[in-house]
């Protein structure tokens, strides 16, 4: 074999190896979350975190206590702790309100899940003395699409929860997810489709209003092109050492 052949050989192997090696890598600032970013589209100064607000069919379990004893029964929970709670609750109705026993009325619509126990405790505080309300939203429920490790829809018992407790529920994100561009799908208190994107890798998430999801957000994650592309997160130093061994191997060949 001749000089110039070797030549267009080695300018072949070449680089098909260094393309290897770097796109068998994927940086480890990339993969990871609340760095501190010198720009940011987070507004730091907001502490105002959103909230879900009660809407008709919602089921809100209410259990009312009180250490003075009373023969107003108004808890829906009774004694009995085995049977579910959805057949405990009060349902929403069209107009927003819930009936309580003896208490009546009490419109709950476009409330807080707080706002709403503060309601009910002023509904009832003429029947029930030192009562201590707990309410909570029953059908508080979130889903979770694309690049998570259990995509599905999972049930909340907290009347509130961030983005991370969120991703938690589906064990995380996997390797192949774009932890720059998560799309949160909202529906306004109109029944609006909203969308909005965060980036999971700013520190300054945190103080955005963002950070908290709500009732039925659908979030999906997207993969990151380059990784799914090539199938690599982390260095395969297997593939590597291969590559570089059989084309030792040929270079030892072509040269002889």
């Amino acid at each position: 074999m001749n000089y110039k052949t070797k030549l267009i050989w080695l300018s072949f192997l070449i680089p098909i190896l260094i393309s290897l090696m770097f796109s068998a890598c994927t940086p480890q600032k990339k993969l990871m979350y609340l760095q501190n970013k010198e720009h940011s589209t987070y507004d730091s100064s907001s502490t105002i975190f959103g909230n879900y607000h009660i809407k008709s069919n919602d089921n809100l379990y209410i259990q009312i206590t009180s250490l003075t004893k009373t023969n107003f029964e108004i808890s829906n929970t009774g004694a009995v702790t085995s049977i579910d709670p959805y057949y405990l609750s009060y349902t929403v109705d069209e107009a927003g309100n819930i009936e309580l026993p003896m208490a009546g009325t009490v419109l709950v619509k476009g409330l807080t899940a707080e706002q709403a126990k503060m309601k009910v405790q002023d509904a009832i505080k003429q029947y029930v003395t030192n009562a201590t309300v707990n309410l909570k939203i029953l059908n508080y429920k979130i889903t979770l699409l694309g690049e998570v490790s259990k995509p599905g829809t999972y049930n909340i018992k907290e009347n509130r929860i961030n983005i991370l407790e969120a991703l938690g529920q589906a064990s995380d994100l996997t390797r192949y997810a774009n932890r720059h561009k998560i799309m949160i799908i909202r529906e306004d208190d109109k029944g609006q489709k909203n969308s909005y994107y965060i980036d999971l890798t700013d520190k300054r998430i945190l103080y955005s209003e963002k950070y908290y999801v709500m009732h039925n957000d659908v979030i999906y994650v997207e993969p990151n092109k380059i990784d799914k592309a090539t199938g690599f997160v982390e260095i395969p130093w297997s593939i590597i050492l291969s590559t570089i061994s059989t084309t030792v191997l040929i270079i030892t060949l072509i040269t002889r």
